[in-house]
């Protein structure tokens, strides 16, 4: 499959996943947000390498490593979501 295309298909799987922990203004969880990365990565054949939530400037952000693919075709990716969602 065409990276690009590869690369897209992801980009929108998670985008998506991601839209669904912004319908309202409460706090995302740790949990929460582990499920929806991971529900995500699941679709497109990736691995969540780590995740944690940091202080940015007094704000919460929800952050997380991961990859997709294999070889010299593995993509390493950042995901990042602030508590507050969005």
């Amino acid at each position: 499959m065409d990276a690009q295309l590869d690369e897209k298909a992801l980009e929108s799987t998670l985008a998506e996943s991601l839209d669904e922990l912004t319908p309202d203004s409460k706090t995302v969880s740790d949990d929460e947000f582990a499920e929806v990365v991971g529900g995500a990565l699941e679709a497109v054949g990736g691995t969540l390498l780590f995740k944690m939530c940091v202080d940015s400037g007094g704000e919460g952000q929800h952050v997380a490593a991961a990859c997709v693919g294999d070889g010299g075709s593995r993509q390493f990716l950042l995901l990042t979501l602030p508590t507050t969602g969005g």
